[in-house]
């Protein structure tokens, strides 16, 4: 594979031909490293189409068994087959997770049975699920716990750099650059509640994941039963 941007195409190498032991190498435009699909352009357009090949049939298995299975054996689908993928990797393509957002809310809405245009967020509030930003979030902060606590490994730690949160962040020259965790992490720090990060310094690593969750669930909307609009913070508005 011959990496490059898309404004640099590299036909000097079309003809390039790589031996080993006599055996040409075939060259590819993209390639499954250890369940992630890495692309000769450094994008993650190939990883997210993998991903959604991968969770189009539970969705329609879960949308066939709804009626015949509960909700919470509905749930533990979703967390093997569905959840289980957003979670792997997602540090390194959860800033870009294209139309895996889509196929979130159309998983959730056939565990809870309901239609196409029904509010996903309260639906995930009910299942106790995090958004698929919210869950790359949580990648983000508890990076940063390990990060205080000296536990993240020494590869990652370098890649990150010194973290100086009263320092104002420089605006990305790329577009590469700007989807790094080295800049997406103080990035996002900079916006996070003060309650969470003050939370990384007073407990411990799996408490704090515990109580991250918790703390941004509950700031999700809801539905009133009774007028049908939406709660937020005890303030009704129309939904």
């Amino acid at each position: 594979m011959v990496f490059h941007s898309r404004q640099r195409p590299m036909t000097i190498y079309d003809n390039l031909e790589l031996k080993i032991n006599k055996i040409v190498i075939n060259r590819v435009k993209s390639f499954n490293f250890l369940g992630i699909v890495l692309n000769e352009h450094l994008t993650w357009t190939d990883h997210i189409a993998h991903l959604t090949q991968k969770i189009n049939p539970v969705i329609a298995l879960i949308s066939r068994l709804k009626h015949q299975l509960p909700t919470k054996i509905l749930k533990m689908i979703y967390n093997s087959l569905i959840l289980s993928r957003f979670h792997y990797g997602n540090i390194l393509w959860g800033i870009a997770p294209g139309n895996l957002i889509k196929m979130q809310k159309k998983a959730v809405r056939a565990i809870m049975g309901r239609g196409y245009n029904a509010h996903s967020i309260q639906l995930l509030k009910k299942l106790k699920l995090l958004s698929l930003s919210d869950l790359h979030n949580m990648k983000l902060l508890t990076i940063y716990k390990q990060y205080i606590d000296k536990k993240l490994p020494a590869y990652l730690t370098k890649a990150i750099g010194t973290l100086d949160l009263s320092k104002d962040i420089k605006p990305p020259r790329t577009k590469i650059y700007e989807n790094t965790l080295r800049f997406q992490l103080p990035a996002y720090l900079k916006t996070a509640p003060d309650y969470l990060l003050d939370l990384c310094h007073r407990v411990k690593y799996l408490c704090f994941k515990n109580n991250t969750k918790k703390y941004i669930i509950e700031r999700y909307p809801s539905i009133c039963v009774i007028t049908g609009c939406r709660v937020c913070h005890f303030t009704y508005t129309t939904s």
